[in-house]
């Protein structure tokens, strides 16, 4: 090998991370290590950081990717937001920037897409989670929010908006919102969230609740 490097998830990774860069480095072989359960701080060069994935290896046709890095939460139990700031320092970065032509499906990463930076640029006459949707609608991409759609943010208007466009479970099959209850403190604001989606169209069965279970309770 001319250079090495790993990926570290977990913090219980980190101790057999440690141990192969060392041995590799015996042999004269430069070891880099990355990932969260490493560091908060490592980043990887802008231009990789950047880079499409080579979608070719998957024969596939789902876009993966972030509109916006970052979280406006604080919770103790995740490392987000130590590790990626809030969202208003971190690059919005639209649809049609990451989506390859011919596809048709999109898997959203982002960990806060509730909270979208409501800045209305001149271009977009709408906020950013309003384009993010009208944009999935207007090129027939099937949009699925894979993390926890944040319950607390949910009004009418926004609401409506997901009723407009329903995003899809993550296998692509049938509707489905996938939203996050993170502790139990915030149950009265979940059980509201979901009234408005129903309210606003959604079907019962089109809600999936992440719930944390031990976290401060």
């Amino acid at each position: 090998w001319e250079r090495v490097w790993a990926s570290v998830v977990f913090t219980w990774n980190r101790p057999l991370a440690l141990l192969a860069k060392r041995l590799f480095e015996e042999r004269k072989v430069p070891f880099e290590i990355g990932g969260t359960g490493h560091s908060l701080t490592v980043r990887l060069p802008p231009e990789i950081e950047g880079a499409l994935p080579d979608y070719d290896l998957y024969g596939d046709d789902r876009a993966i990717g972030f509109v916006q890095r970052g979280c406006v939460r604080g919770c103790s139990f995740c490392v987000v937001s130590k590790k990626e700031g809030l969202m208003s320092e971190n690059k919005y970065s639209p649809l049609e920037e990451w989506v390859p032509d011919g596809f048709s499906k999109v898997l959203l990463l982002d960990n806060e897409f509730a909270a979208l930076s409501p800045d209305v640029s001149a271009w977009l006459k709408e906020d950013r989670e309003a384009a993010t949707l009208r944009t999935a609608k207007e090129h027939g991409w099937k949009l699925s929010i894979t993390q926890g759609y944040d319950l607390r943010c949910v009004n009418e208007r926004k609401a409506g908006l997901l009723a407009d466009w329903k995003p899809w479970d993550l296998k692509f099959r049938e509707r489905r919102l996938y939203c996050a209850w993170d502790y139990y403190g915030i149950g009265p604001a979940v059980r509201r969230g979901i009234g408005r989606l129903v309210s606003a169209g959604f079907k019962p069965r089109e809600i999936m609740v992440f719930c944390l279970v031990g976290y401060n309770t």
